[in-house]
Protein backbone atom coordinates (compact mmCIF):
# COMPACT_ATOMS: atom_id res chain seq x y z
CA UNK A 1 0.00 0.00 0.00
CA UNK A 2 2.51 2.68 0.70
CA UNK A 3 5.12 1.77 -1.93
CA UNK A 4 1.98 2.08 -4.80
CA UNK A 5 1.27 5.55 -2.96
CA UNK A 6 4.73 6.33 -3.79
CA UNK A 7 4.46 5.27 -7.42
CA UNK A 8 1.68 7.14 -8.13
CA UNK A 9 3.53 10.21 -6.51
CA UNK A 10 6.34 9.68 -8.47
CA UNK A 11 4.65 9.22 -11.66
CA UNK A 12 2.59 12.26 -11.18
CA UNK A 13 5.87 13.99 -10.19
CA UNK A 14 7.29 12.79 -13.59
CA UNK A 15 3.92 13.28 -15.56
CA UNK A 16 3.61 17.24 -14.45
CA UNK A 17 7.53 17.64 -14.75
CA UNK A 18 9.07 20.33 -17.22
CA UNK A 19 11.12 18.87 -20.01
CA UNK A 20 14.43 19.80 -18.07
CA UNK A 21 12.88 17.47 -14.81
CA UNK A 22 12.36 14.83 -17.00
CA UNK A 23 15.38 14.46 -18.83
CA UNK A 24 17.03 14.43 -15.22
CA UNK A 25 15.04 11.38 -14.42
CA UNK A 26 15.85 9.36 -17.45
CA UNK A 27 19.50 10.65 -17.15
CA UNK A 28 19.58 8.89 -13.64
CA UNK A 29 17.79 5.89 -15.34
CA UNK A 30 20.83 5.99 -17.71
CA UNK A 31 23.69 6.76 -15.47
CA UNK A 32 22.68 3.21 -13.12
CA UNK A 33 22.00 1.05 -16.47
CA UNK A 34 25.00 0.70 -17.41
CA UNK A 35 24.76 -1.86 -19.80
CA UNK A 36 21.83 0.34 -21.52
CA UNK A 37 19.57 -2.72 -21.67
CA UNK A 38 16.74 -0.74 -20.27
CA UNK A 39 16.43 -2.13 -16.82
CA UNK A 40 18.36 -1.44 -13.54
CA UNK A 41 19.99 -5.39 -11.97
CA UNK A 42 20.79 -5.20 -8.02
CA UNK A 43 24.62 -5.15 -9.12
CA UNK A 44 23.76 -1.99 -11.18
CA UNK A 45 22.36 -0.08 -8.37
CA UNK A 46 24.62 -1.82 -5.82
CA UNK A 47 27.21 -0.12 -7.38
CA UNK A 48 25.54 3.20 -7.62
CA UNK A 49 23.99 3.92 -4.53
CA UNK A 50 26.25 1.63 -2.27
CA UNK A 51 24.42 1.64 0.78
CA UNK A 52 21.26 -0.17 -1.36
CA UNK A 53 19.96 -3.76 0.12
CA UNK A 54 17.97 -6.51 -1.59
CA UNK A 55 14.97 -5.70 0.83
CA UNK A 56 15.31 -2.14 -0.70
CA UNK A 57 15.45 -3.57 -4.21
CA UNK A 58 12.77 -5.73 -3.78
CA UNK A 59 10.40 -3.15 -2.63
CA UNK A 60 10.85 -0.90 -5.58
CA UNK A 61 10.87 -3.85 -7.98
CA UNK A 62 7.36 -3.97 -8.47
CA UNK A 63 6.90 -6.62 -11.05
CA UNK A 64 9.19 -9.09 -9.02
CA UNK A 65 11.33 -9.87 -12.38
CA UNK A 66 14.35 -8.90 -10.50
CA UNK A 67 15.03 -5.58 -12.71
CA UNK A 68 14.06 -1.94 -12.35
CA UNK A 69 12.37 -0.74 -15.72
CA UNK A 70 12.10 2.90 -16.00
CA UNK A 71 9.01 2.92 -14.32
CA UNK A 72 9.59 1.11 -11.41
CA UNK A 73 13.13 3.54 -11.31
CA UNK A 74 11.04 6.67 -11.02
CA UNK A 75 9.69 5.38 -7.82
CA UNK A 76 13.52 5.01 -6.57
CA UNK A 77 14.43 8.48 -8.05
CA UNK A 78 11.85 10.23 -6.52
CA UNK A 79 12.64 8.76 -3.00
CA UNK A 80 16.11 9.34 -3.89
CA UNK A 81 16.02 13.04 -4.08
CA UNK A 82 12.88 13.71 -1.65
CA UNK A 83 12.95 11.16 1.88
CA UNK A 84 14.83 9.57 3.99
CA UNK A 85 14.64 6.03 4.36
CA UNK A 86 14.09 4.20 7.66
CA UNK A 87 14.33 0.92 9.11
CA UNK A 88 12.91 -0.76 11.99
CA UNK A 89 15.75 -0.42 14.72
CA UNK A 90 15.91 -4.08 16.10
CA UNK A 91 15.41 -6.29 12.94
CA UNK A 92 16.16 -4.07 10.69
CA UNK A 93 13.45 -4.85 8.22
CA UNK A 94 12.01 -1.75 6.11
CA UNK A 95 9.25 0.27 7.36
CA UNK A 96 6.81 0.34 4.90
CA UNK A 97 3.52 1.33 6.89
CA UNK A 98 2.45 1.97 10.19
CA UNK A 99 5.36 2.27 12.43
CA UNK A 100 6.42 3.24 16.51
CA UNK A 101 8.97 5.95 17.35
CA UNK A 102 10.52 7.22 20.24
CA UNK A 103 9.29 10.54 20.58
CA UNK A 104 12.37 12.09 22.57
CA UNK A 105 14.74 10.64 19.82
CA UNK A 106 12.03 11.51 16.93
CA UNK A 107 12.94 15.60 17.99
CA UNK A 108 17.18 14.37 17.47
CA UNK A 109 16.33 13.60 14.02
CA UNK A 110 17.89 11.91 12.11
CA UNK A 111 19.28 10.09 14.46
CA UNK A 112 15.83 8.40 15.27
CA UNK A 113 14.63 5.28 17.03
CA UNK A 114 11.82 3.67 15.23
CA UNK A 115 10.35 0.07 15.63
CA UNK A 116 8.22 -1.92 13.50
CA UNK A 117 4.71 -3.10 14.52
CA UNK A 118 6.51 -6.58 15.61
CA UNK A 119 9.18 -5.40 17.06
CA UNK A 120 7.21 -3.24 18.94
CA UNK A 121 4.54 -5.58 20.53
CA UNK A 122 7.19 -8.33 21.49
CA UNK A 123 9.30 -5.59 23.49
CA UNK A 124 12.48 -7.83 22.69
CA UNK A 125 14.73 -5.06 22.68
CA UNK A 126 16.59 -2.70 24.93
CA UNK A 127 16.47 1.73 24.57
CA UNK A 128 17.49 4.13 27.25
CA UNK A 129 13.51 5.26 26.95
CA UNK A 130 10.93 3.80 27.85
CA UNK A 131 7.67 2.62 26.08
CA UNK A 132 5.75 5.09 27.34
CA UNK A 133 7.51 7.48 25.09
CA UNK A 134 6.96 5.84 22.05
CA UNK A 135 4.10 7.04 19.38
CA UNK A 136 2.56 5.21 16.35
CA UNK A 137 3.23 7.26 13.32
CA UNK A 138 -0.86 8.68 13.37
CA UNK A 139 0.02 9.49 17.31
CA UNK A 140 3.22 10.99 16.38
CA UNK A 141 1.39 13.97 14.08
CA UNK A 142 -1.04 14.82 17.33
CA UNK A 143 1.04 15.35 19.17
CA UNK A 144 3.53 17.39 16.82
CA UNK A 145 0.23 19.36 15.77
CA UNK A 146 -0.22 19.52 19.73
CA UNK A 147 3.24 21.07 20.12
CA UNK A 148 2.87 23.73 16.81
CA UNK A 149 0.05 25.11 18.16
CA UNK A 150 1.41 25.65 21.72
CA UNK A 151 4.70 27.42 20.29
CA UNK A 152 2.66 29.93 17.97
CA UNK A 153 4.17 32.82 20.20
CA UNK A 154 7.46 31.72 20.54
CA UNK A 155 10.11 32.81 17.77
CA UNK A 156 11.64 29.91 15.60
CA UNK A 157 8.12 28.88 14.68
CA UNK A 158 8.03 29.13 11.59
CA UNK A 159 11.14 26.38 10.77
CA UNK A 160 9.32 24.14 13.93
CA UNK A 161 5.72 24.26 11.36
CA UNK A 162 7.51 23.56 8.40
CA UNK A 163 9.07 20.27 10.33
CA UNK A 164 5.81 19.40 11.05
CA UNK A 165 4.40 19.89 7.74
CA UNK A 166 7.34 17.60 6.63
CA UNK A 167 6.83 15.45 8.66
CA UNK A 168 2.80 14.96 7.89
CA UNK A 169 3.27 14.56 4.18
CA UNK A 170 5.83 12.36 4.35
CA UNK A 171 3.93 10.05 6.68
CA UNK A 172 1.21 10.47 4.38
CA UNK A 173 3.07 9.22 1.54
CA UNK A 174 4.04 6.06 3.44
CA UNK A 175 7.36 6.77 2.31
CA UNK A 176 9.11 5.02 5.91
CA UNK A 177 11.77 2.90 4.50
CA UNK A 178 15.21 3.04 5.07
CA UNK A 179 18.07 5.53 5.11
CA UNK A 180 19.95 3.74 2.07
CA UNK A 181 20.17 7.24 0.89
CA UNK A 182 20.46 9.62 4.04
CA UNK A 183 23.75 11.13 2.92
CA UNK A 184 21.66 13.14 0.10
CA UNK A 185 20.69 16.84 0.31
CA UNK A 186 17.38 16.84 0.52
CA UNK A 187 15.60 19.90 0.26
CA UNK A 188 12.48 19.84 2.68
CA UNK A 189 10.99 22.85 1.42
CA UNK A 190 10.96 21.12 -1.74
CA UNK A 191 9.50 17.69 -0.43
CA UNK A 192 6.07 19.24 1.25
CA UNK A 193 5.39 21.06 -2.03
CA UNK A 194 6.07 18.31 -4.18
CA UNK A 195 4.08 16.03 -2.23
CA UNK A 196 1.07 18.17 -2.56
CA UNK A 197 1.10 19.14 -5.62
CA UNK A 198 1.56 15.30 -6.56
CA UNK A 199 -1.28 14.54 -5.09
CA UNK A 200 -3.82 17.41 -5.93
CA UNK A 201 -2.54 17.27 -9.33
CA UNK A 202 -3.00 13.06 -9.32
CA UNK A 203 -6.40 12.42 -7.88
CA UNK A 204 -5.06 9.79 -5.81
CA UNK A 205 -5.33 8.85 -2.29
CA UNK A 206 -2.41 8.00 0.26
CA UNK A 207 -4.17 6.79 3.65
Amino acid sequence: MAMDGIRKIARASYDRASEEEKNKAYSFFRRIDVDGDGKISFQELKAYMPTTDEKLFREFDASGDGTLDFDEALALYYTSKKTTFRMCDVCQDLLMGSFFSCLPCHDMFPNTFDLCIDCYCGGNFKHEHDLTNFFDHHDLLYVYGERTSSSDAHKGQGKFQDSIKIAKNIFRAGTHIAHAVSQLDLDYGEIASDIEDAVSDSDCTIM
